[in-house]
């Protein structure tokens, strides 16, 4: 896509920067970006390591708070975890 948007503004070989390209391609309408309400498919959402770990320790009945201060990650990520191995 950069060369793309590169060639139409005349900056061959330039660096623009992730932004200003995105910027530059929703003003001609190029970019299509993450659809409103797409969601992973729940077989590969399972699979990362990260997700797995967080689902054995809400098995062994960790706290969310605990969980968090030992994978590092957010409240709202194993609150995520945990509402997808529900439904």
């Amino acid at each position: 896509m950069h060369d793309k948007i590169d060639s139409l503004f005349g900056f061959p070989g330039e660096e623009t920067g992730l932004l200003a390209t995105i910027t530059i391609a929703n003003v001609i309408n190029l970019y299509k970006g993450r659809k409103t309400g797409s969601v992973e498919p729940f077989a590969t959402f399972i699979k990362k390591p990260k997700v797995n770990k967080v689902k054995i320790m809400l098995d062994e009945g960790v706290a969310i708070r605990q969980i968090c201060k030992v994978l590092e990650c957010s409240p709202n990520f194993v609150n995520k975890v945990k509402d997808r191995l529900k439904a």
